[in-house]
């Protein structure tokens, strides 16, 4: 391969690299989401101005104030598109005194709609975070736009009575319709349900939002018409049937989201005791499109999520609403609990970046609401410890050079991504240099990264690699210094290869003035495919030779945190989305002897965890993995394992605590007391738990249902 290095300087957009990078892969105009961060100013004139053109169709930039901010909204707001929640949580905003930074929301925005938001960003009014991808335009639509107060449905009838436990899952494959999500044959406990994914418009006047959204009502009356063929349920609602080339995961035996659920809050109505539970645990159900997470890069992640949190507590609000007319008493909003079975490598481990603020920022905001709900959010530790995705690096002396190989596999039809993280400081200067070396035809001179700039490895006019080079802000003045590289894709999506050749890649390091000893983290994306999808992104890794990934004599993944030589290691391998100060992070063990699942990601993470808290059950044995749950229709069972078995298992425990009074803390004191006072499995004692990866213990609750115990004791 024979190409050449340009450095350019960084452009002037708040965007992370990632979502830099894409843009320039795709140049589809189609509005796409965009996460902000806009101020209390901005916030203002936004409210006003888009208000003003959805309901009355008349814009009134030009007769209000003529401050820059309030043109520059006035030209903003024909070009995007808010949901109903976001616009009331900004106009909530806008009324009320500011935080210092603003609020963050999620809008759709068209190309030229991108550019009017960077005229606010240069004012200040505006931080782009993310852009992810573009959406069909016929999703968005011209709507009316309430205030929180003014919302249709607050007065609509409901069932509950005030002392039910919201649990609510943000998840992949969402099968509704289910058995286990009811509370008799025709009625579902199933309060909202929202499929971002497919076209169409429901959810009663002035909430018309993008995909699917389904009340209880809607899905009663669906459940009514179609009796028990929920396959023709799903396709008269229009999440079965797409266009063939469409992603379809209720198609399959076993989806995702259906299992989580179950293992949260699935319920037998048959039974009385069961039903008597499930009454008191209304759903709230999100389903993310399959795009968003299937790009690994997490870019479209933070708009998506942001969008499908800010559903939740738009829904938990109107519940609250709907039971205070009911019982003609004060408004009183219900507990609530979060399953977010989703993870990823890369990222800084400090509770920081966008994703993890977007989560604190989330659970804050429900539990400073009048009466001061609670509210918890379940993520898992991660599946990441045998991925070989995470090294760490001393600095060595000035101008000393190391070397880490980083193999990108043929036929990877998605970008690859690297990330460099320094500790955190005060330094304003590069501190460290950055060259990357293709497979073939290696140059004798490498070219050097220079802060603030980016460096191109171009071919024919094409760019197949780059690396950005910049510093990121931290509180308290701080800085991190932050090296992005990012390489096309080894193959296109036809299956011929691309100019971009698979091989090791050879990652060089620097020092300029790091102080020696400093931990430089190097951290790979997480880039593999979906279930029930083409194969698209394939997992790179770094491939040094002093990494041993097997036991010798037994052949089995190696498990030991303790003697671990060289740059790559299992430490660290924690799920970013795990980072932030408020959620409850869960690791995963076998049940048989009480041992960390073989992937469950290992602490320490730079952020606010230096471990999952606590953990579940993520697989019954080493001959059986995983745990049984349910299937995507009812009366079918299948078996998952993985972070996103053990995370709601805690979720459903938490939710009962929290309908009796008790939090986390409580959960949490007692498993470690029956750790201390020592755990014995169905085959005998267990090992005392290794923290970094199990948290204070092992939990474990015999409340299964029959067709799922499989262990024998």
């Amino acid at each position: 391969m024979t190409g050449n290095w340009t450095s350019t300087p960084l452009p002037n957009e708040s965007l992370s690299p990632e979502a830099h990078w894409l843009r320039y892969e795709m140049k589809d105009t189609s509005p796409r989401p965009a996460l902000i961060e806009i101020s209390h100013l901005g916030a203002q004139a936004l409210v006003i101005e888009y208000a003003a053109y959805h309901n009355t169709a008349k814009q009134t930039g030009q007769q209000g104030k003529r401050d820059p901010v309030r043109i520059a909204v006035h030209k903003l707001v024909p070009h995007i598109h808010l949901f109903q929640q976001t616009f009331a949580r900004l106009w909530q905003f806008s009324k009320n005194s500011p935080p210092p930074k603003g609020i963050r929301i999620a809008l759709f925005a068209t190309s030229v709609g991108l550019r009017h938001l960077s005229e606010l960003l240069a004012l200040g009014a505006v931080e782009i975070l993310d852009s992810g991808m573009p959406v069909a335009p016929r999703l968005l639509k011209k709507e009316r736009v309430y205030p929180p107060h003014l919302h249709p449905d607050t007065k609509a009838p409901t069932h509950l009575i005030g002392d039910e436990v919201i649990v609510s899952i943000v998840d992949d494959g969402i099968g509704f319709a289910h058995e286990r999500f009811r509370i008799d044959q025709h009625h579902s406990r199933i309060e909202c349900y929202w499929d971002m994914r497919v076209p169409g418009f429901a959810a009663g006047p002035g909430e018309k939002l993008g995909g699917i959204a389904l009340t209880k009502t809607d899905i009663d009356a669906l459940l009514k018409s179609h009796g028990t063929d929920e396959h023709a349920l799903y396709r008269a609602c229009g999440v079965l049937g797409l266009r063939p080339d469409q992603r379809q995961p209720l198609a399959m035996k076993r989806s995702h989201g259906t299992h989580v659920l179950d293992i949260a809050s699935g319920y037998d109505y048959r039974q009385p005791e069961q039903r008597a539970a499930a009454e008191k645990r209304p759903i709230i159900a999100v389903q993310l499109p399959s795009e968003s997470i299937a790009e690994r890069s997490d870019v479209y992640t933070a708009a998506w999520l942001t969008l499908a949190l800010e559903k939740i507590q738009w829904q938990a609000i109107v519940l609250a609403h709907q039971i205070a007319t009911k019982t003609r008493t004060e408004i009183r909003y219900l507990p609530l609990t979060i399953n977010l079975s989703l993870g990823t490598f890369a990222g800084p481990h400090d509770g920081l970046a966008v994703v993890e603020t977007v989560i604190d920022e989330f659970v804050t905001a429900y539990r400073m609401m009048p009466g001061s709900p609670p509210c918890e959010l379940i993520v898992p530790a991660g599946n990441g410890f045998q991925s070989r995705a995470f090294a760490q690096m001393e600095a060595g002396a000035t101008d000393m050079l190391q070397t880490l190989n980083w193999r990108i596999k043929p036929d990877d039809r998605t970008s690859s991504y690297l990330q460099i993280w320094l500790p955190q400081n005060s330094s304003t200067s590069q501190q460290i240099e950055i060259a990357l070396v293709p497979p073939v035809q290696r140059p004798k001179m490498p070219i050097f990264s220079v802060l603030n700039k980016m460096l191109d490895l171009k071919q024919g006019g094409q760019t197949l690699a780059r690396i950005y080079h910049q510093l990121v802000p931290r509180e308290n003045g701080q800085n991190r210094e932050r090296i992005v590289i990012a390489v096309q894709a080894t193959a296109l999506d036809g299956g011929e290869s691309s100019r971009c050749p698979s091989g090791i890649w050879q990652v060089l390091v620097r020092n300029k003035t790091l102080p020696a000893m400093q931990k430089i983290d190097f951290r790979i994306r997480r880039d593999d495919s979906l279930a029930g999808q083409k194969m698209t992104g394939r997992q790179s890794y770094f491939d040094q030779p002093d990494y041993v990934v097997f036991e010798e004599g037994n052949g089995r993944y190696r498990d030991d945190l303790d003697h671990e030589t060289g740059y790559v290691t299992r430490r660290g391998t924690f799920n970013t989305y795990a980072t932030g100060a408020t959620p409850i992070t869960v690791g995963g063990y076998r049940l048989s002897d009480g041992i960390p699942s073989s992937y469950t990601g290992a602490g320490p993470a730079s952020g606010q965890q230096a471990g999952p808290a606590i953990s579940a059950v993520s697989d019954e044995s080493p001959y059986f993995q995983g745990v049984i749950a349910a299937g995507t229709y009812s009366g079918s069972v299948a078996t998952q394992n993985g972070g996103s078995v053990a995370a709601p298992s805690i979720t459903r425990i938490v939710a009962d605590l929290l309908a009796v009074g008790f939090s986390r803390h409580d959960l949490i004191g007692s498993v470690r007391k029956v750790e201390q006072a020592g755990r014995t499995g169905p085959h005998g004692n267990y090992q005392p738990p290794i923290q970094a990866r199990l948290g204070v213990g092992r939990f474990f609750s015999n409340k299964v249902p029959l067709y799922r115990q499989r262990i024998i004791p």
